[in-house]
C-alpha cells in the first residue's frame, strides 16, 4: 500500500513541477508532460473501485449412484473494479468431495479478466461419482486482483449449503444356483 501512495504522490507532484517549468520557459512542448501524468492519475483513480462479486452454484441432482455423472453450473457476476478474478469451485482439493468425485469434463478453476464493463459468465463442468457417501459441496474460493495494484487482493469464500448423496448400485439376485 505504501508503494501505491508513493506512485500517486509522484503522479500529482510531477505535473505541478512541469507546470512551473512550462511557465518559466514558456515552451509549449512541456504541456504534454503535464497532461500525461494527469490523465494517468484520473484513470488510476477511476479504476480503483472495489468490485461486487456474486457467485452461485447449481447441481442437477442431489442423489446419484456410483459411476453416475453430476452436472454443475457456476454463474459469476462481477460489477465494478478492473482486474483479474480467480475462482475455484468444488471439489476443492483435500476435501472429502475431492476423494469421492473425479472431474471428467470442463474445469472447476476459472480465471476471468474484468475490464471496464460488467461480467456475467456461466461455466459448466461434469463430475463422476467414484465412491459412495454423503458429500458437502463445501464452498467456492475466489481471489480478486486489481490490475493496477491500487488495493490489496480481495479473498473470499462462499459457503454452500448443498449436499450430494452417492449410493451404491445394488443388483438384486433373482435366482441362486446350487
Amino acid at each position: 500500500m505504501r508503494e501505491i501512495s508513493k506512485t500517486l504522490l509522484l503522479l500529482i507532484l510531477l505535473p505541478m513541477v512541469m507546470a512551473v517549468i512550462t511557465v518559466l520557459t514558456t515552451s509549449k512542448l512541456y504541456i504534454l508532460s503535464i497532461l500525461f501524468p494527469l490523465i494517468t492519475l484520473v484513470i488510476a483513480l477511476s479504476l480503483s473501485d472495489k468490485p461486487t462479486i456474486s457467485i452461485t452454484l447449481g447441481t442437477d441432482k442431489s442423489v446419484l449412484y456410483v459411476d453416475e455423472e453430476l452436472n454443475i453450473e457456476l454463474n459469476v457476476d462481477v460489477h465494478g473494479g478492473f482486474g483479474l478474478l480467480i475462482i475455484r469451485a468444488p471439489p476443492i482439493p483435500s476435501t472429502s468431495m475431492a476423494e469421492g468425485f473425479e472431474l471428467i469434463k470442463g474445469n472447476n478453476v476459472h480465471v476471468i479478466f474484468k475490464g471496464f464493463g460488467d461480467v456475467n459468465r456461466r461455466f459448466t463442468y461434469v463430475l463422476r461419482a467414484v465412491k459412495r457417501g454423503n458429500y458437502s459441496l463445501g464452498g467456492i474460493d475466489y481471489i480478486y486482483y486489481n490490475i493496477l495494484g491500487i488495493h490489496e487482493p480481495i479473498k473470499g469464500f462462499i459457503k454452500l449449503e448443498g449436499y450430494v448423496q452417492v449410493i451404491p448400485r445394488i443388483r438384486i439376485v433373482r435366482r441362486v444356483l446350487a
